[in-house]
């Protein structure tokens, strides 16, 4: 799963935020991404599970922030 977090920051735009692909699909996915648990629990530690939230909260304001830029239905050059 750190692996498909990682891509979707990897995705973005570095100048502006703008994500390659329809930022609607990529909201889902980080919404997918935001309930996931681990298998075991037990070596999800308070600070894993916090920097994993924080991490996506970022990117989803990273991502809202290029929809309001280019809005919708635009394509994200």
């Amino acid at each position: 799963m750190a692996h498909q977090l990682h891509d979707i920051n990897t995705r973005m735009d570095g100048e502006n935020g703008i994500p390659d692909t329809e930022p609607s699909t990529v909201i889902a996915r980080l919404d997918e991404l935001a309930a996931w648990q681990p298998d075991n629990e037990a070596e999800w530690c308070g600070s894993d599970s916090w920097q994993w939230q924080d991490t996506i909260r970022e990117l989803r304001r990273r991502v809202a922030k290029s929809y309001a830029v280019i809005g919708p239905g635009e394509p994200a050059s």
